[in-house]
């Protein structure tokens, strides 16, 4: 038996291995050149690992935040290698992070006109709502720079409840932590 040496032989054997110690093949529409990554297997690992991403970047659809998110992973892959990309990424700086979590972000949710409005009106319960859209867009926009605020938020539903509460607690009091 001849073996096929060309290119398309040696895809077929690499494939053929993969598959059989179960890694699943998509179509190669499922792959975004501009990004260098197979969507549909990106987003079925994203969703079995941090499943609030594919909500929180319409990962499901075409549009400016998915584009966003597969920009920034691709940067991040480019300089830190996938294996580093995929990891539990541990909080680097306290301080800093201590900085952003009591002044930054409450600083910015603050200033969202939706939720000053909402603060005006009186009513608390349609203020937290406001609040919690605010920092919800807060937080996306921390991502480029943030990513551990980011992965805990996502990851961690106890630290985005705390960290909701206690943004709330500063800016519509105007209390400190």
């Amino acid at each position: 038996m001849k073996t096929d040496t060309s290119k398309y032989g040696l895809e077929s054997l690499i494939v053929k291995h993969m598959t059989s110690t179960g890694w699943n093949a998509s179509a190669p529409s499922d792959y975004d050149r501009a990004y260098a990554v197979d969507l549909t297997q990106l987003c079925e690992f994203v969703n079995a690992t941090q499943e609030p991403l594919i909500e929180a970047f319409d990962l499901d659809n075409e549009g400016l935040s998915r584009r966003k998110f597969l920009a920034r992973l691709q940067g991040e892959i480019t300089k830190r290698g996938t294996i580093d990309v995929l990891r539990n990424i541990p909080w680097a700086d306290g301080d800093r992070d201590h900085k952003l979590i009591t002044e930054d972000i409450p600083a910015k949710v603050d200033a969202d006109p939706a939720y000053q409005n909402a603060k005006k009106q009186g009513d608390k319960s349609k203020a937290r709502i406001e609040h919690d859209a605010a920092l919800q867009r807060v937080i996306l926009g921390l991502l480029n720079d943030d990513t551990e605020l980011f992965k805990q938020w996502s990851d961690n539903a106890g630290f985005k409840r705390w960290l909701a509460d206690t943004v709330f607690g500063i800016t519509y009091n105007g209390g400190t932590v």
